[in-house]
């Protein structure tokens, strides 16, 4: 049997809405002898395993995997790579769109650039080019303004501390992050990296890889002419408390990996101070509207997650005080 070039790696959790229709359309837009398709499912409780298996179980280019239990984004991507037998992985969300030789091209692009780590599209969602697209860094200032206040106050500073500066969205560039709705790259330098950090389970894996990557000195390349369809709107309902808690936790994980006890401590009160104020609004409308009910009580859950992180990184001061004695 002849091995795949491309091992197209997804993952699926509670997605009965559009998994079918995404395995089809990828399907559609590679090469069916040189391309597989990997689903791990997370442990979904609607349709999603049913149609997997029902509808792909003995498709030749579609392998499934069901998790007893979700792990997690990046853990559940160490294990469809694991599995796949391509030279190249795309790591791919099931929200995207793209043309039918976009895959060829990117491929095409890597294997006669060897200086870059992968490969990142133009992000188009709703007409427009997603910040995502290219971003700088994530520096304490950057995670201090990511999705605060400051940021729905001051929209210029998305611009200067978030946004990659110059950044021209037609012009090919290498780029410290990126994001992994679309990311090919080597099955090698994937392996070599140690794939994704599984302590993250949900958000910034995706930055903490191509960071990682960056730093070897081998920076994802972003290819305008490579542009994708990013409907993220489409993605199965997920509750809005749910994706705010683990973002919370996972901005702090890459803190305390990639800035130190110091940046993680000033950010847990920059947090606290933003998550305390939404909070009270919350409380309040609360009071007028039975369903801001739950968004209170989401900030209440959060505050409390920010409130910990305080408490570990006291206790490293602490401990680290006591050291340089």
């Amino acid at each position: 049997m002849i091995k795949p070039s491309i091992s197209i790696l997804l993952v699926s959790y509670q997605s009965e809405l559009i998994i079918e229709q995404t395995i089809q359309h990828f399907l559609e837009v590679s090469p069916p002898v040189d391309t597989e398709i990997i689903v791990v499912d997370n442990a979904s409780e609607d349709r999603t395993r049913d149609i997997l298996r029902h509808r792909f179980s003995n498709h030749p280019q579609v392998s499934c995997i069901f998790n007893n239990s979700n792990n997690g984004f990046g853990s559940a991507m160490n294990l469809a790579a694991k599995k796949s037998q391509g030279k190249f992985i795309l790591i791919a969300n099931l929200d995207i769109v793209m043309e039918t030789n976009i895959l060829k091209n990117a491929l095409k692009y890597l294997q006669s650039h060897p200086e870059a780590g992968g490969v990142s599209p133009k992000i188009i969602d709703h007409g427009e080019v997603q910040v995502a697209t290219a971003r700088r860094y994530f520096s304490l200032i950057t995670l201090c303004i990511e999705d605060t206040f400051l940021s729905r106050l001051f929209p210029s500073l998305v611009k200067k501390y978030i946004s990659l500066q110059n950044f021209n969205p037609s012009i090919p560039q290498p780029i410290p992050v990126s994001t992994g709705c679309f990311l090919l790259m080597s099955k090698e330098l994937y392996i070599e990296i140690g794939g994704f950090d599984e302590s993250f389970f949900l958000y910034f894996e995706d930055i903490d890889l191509t960071w990682r990557i960056f730093q070897i000195g081998k920076p994802v390349h972003y290819l305008p002419e490579i542009c994708i369809q990013h409907n993220s709107c489409n993605s199965s309902h997920v509750k809005t408390y749910f994706r705010r808690k683990h973002w919370h936790r996972a901005i702090f994980l890459y803190s305390r990996k990639h800035l130190g006890d110091f940046s993680t401590f000033v950010l847990a009160g920059y947090r606290f101070c933003d998550i305390g104020i939404r909070l009270i609004i919350s409380r309040f409308l609360s009071l007028m509207i039975t369903e801001k009910t739950e968004l209170a009580n989401s900030h209440a859950e959060i505050l409390e997650i920010i409130a910990n992180e305080f408490n570990i990184t006291a206790r490293h001061f602490i401990l680290q005080h006591k050291k340089n004695k």
